[in-house]
């Protein structure tokens, strides 16, 4: 199977992915029951593509290459979201007939919340089946922007419309909350919030390396956001959050 991205083939996508998480040829293709020949000639193949090597390659060791990691970042998403497709289209092959509801959920929400989410309504409600589709929470009001939805229903962190103004344009329906989160501000030591307990900031700064800034995070910790490692806090000069 080819894509229209210049030729690249699943084939491909799959043995960089292996290697990627395995950092080992042979292991690659074991795992992809192939033969280490055809893994590398998959991987040569992409970095003709791309234009650099993807992986540094020496007799005792493969790693990533800077290149290797952005388009890391990129595809696995993407593979993971396009078998998804896939397997959702030979389920509803298989039941035939049954209407199909489309749901977006946000990435950073809790990771058991799709599932949970998808076997309720499943459970409940007859002759209807979700099709998951796993976005950036961003997306949704890129939707607002444009006026249109991309899929039926979306979940994902919103303002609670109890305690603050309407978060959405006046022509989406915001349903029932499926669940609540408290939120930690990440701040430099010293930040003129840091000593209260509560904090009710205007809009988060994305800059929140630079003095007189905070962002907020996630306080669960099974979400699916970036973790930032301790040291990496600490060496930027931010107080690690207590929540």
């Amino acid at each position: 199977m080819a894509l229209d991205s210049g030729g690249v083939e699943i084939r491909e996508i799959e043995a960089f992915l292996a290697v990627a998480d395995e950092l080992h040829f042979g292991r690659a293709a074991q795992r992809l029951h192939v033969t280490t020949a055809s893994v590398s000639q998959a991987i040569r193949a992409l970095e003709r593509q791309v234009g650099v090597p993807l992986f540094e390659r020496t007799s005792r060791q493969v790693v990533l290459t800077p290149i290797g990691i952005r388009l890391l970042a990129g595809i696995r998403p993407a593979y993971g979201q396009l078998r998804h497709s896939l397997q959702e289209a030979q389920r509803a092959s298989r039941q035939g007939g049954r209407d199909v509801l489309r749901v977006g959920f946000s990435t950073t929400v809790p990771r058991d919340l799709p599932a949970l989410v998808v076997k309720t309504f499943e459970s409940r409600v007859a002759g209807c089946q979700i099709a998951r589709i796993d976005l950036p929470g961003t997306e949704v009001f890129r939707w607002f922007e444009g006026g249109e939805f991309q899929t039926d229903v979306f979940i994902g962190w919103l303002p609670d419309p109890a305690v603050t103004s309407r978060p959405a344009p006046p022509w989406v329906e915001i349903g029932p909350v499926i669940r609540r989160g408290a939120r930690c501000a990440l701040m430099r030591a010293g930040h003129p919030l840091s000593g209260g307990r509560l904090i009710a900031p205007p809009q988060p700064s994305p800059r929140a390396d630079q003095p007189g800034t905070a962002t907020l995070v996630p306080r669960e910790r099974d979400v699916g956001a970036t973790r930032v490692p301790q040291s990496h806090v600490r060496r930027a000069g931010f107080a690690l959050p207590r929540c």
